[in-house]
């Protein structure tokens, strides 16, 4: 979905809004992963997952109203800034590992985390934010289907999604 900018009226302060647009959702697997990112992000209560604050169901769309990340993603901080000094980076990492050790405590398997998908708060702190890729499993189960974005994605798990090379 598309996220915007918005102003809350009640509190004044800024939202994104992700509109996803009910006639754009073709396939109940879409239809899934819609439901799946709000009931994870519904249940995610940690300083460095976006927070979820409201769902609006319209006849036509769902709006997600989210906390405001006002420094954008991590790989737009890294194209403007370049190289990282080892604290931020060691910062960035820390916060993430401790988002998505949340996640995992709790059966939410991410399955796409990049740059792009790690935001920068008003403090530059992480935030993770899209779960439309997100598994939720049980102790002891194990995913079967790699998925995420081919270009972060281990050289072995794109070795097992191609067809064996022609004798």
């Amino acid at each position: 979905g598309a996220v915007k900018a918005g102003v809350h009226k009640l509190s004044g302060g800024v939202v994104a809004v992700k509109n996803f647009k009910k006639a754009d959702v073709k396939h109940d697997v879409e239809a899934k992963a819609i439901e799946r990112e709000i009931r994870i992000l519904k249940n995610a209560h940690h300083q460095h997952i976006i927070r979820l604050y409201e769902v609006i169901d319209s006849p036509t769309n769902y709006y997600l109203v989210m906390e405001c990340a006002a420094h954008g993603d991590l790989a737009s901080h890294l194209e403007k800034k370049g190289r990282l000094r080892e604290a931020e980076a060691a910062k960035y990492l820390v916060q993430t590992v401790s988002a998505i050790g949340h996640c995992h405590a709790r059966g939410v398997i991410h399955r796409d985390i990049k740059p792009e998908h790690l935001l920068l708060d008003a403090n530059y702190d992480i935030k993770v934010t899209d779960f439309g890729l997100s598994a939720i499993i049980k102790p002891g189960q194990l995913l079967k289907v790699a998925c995420g974005t081919p270009s972060y994605s281990a050289p072995e798990v794109i070795a097992r999604s191609m067809p064996p090379p022609p004798p």
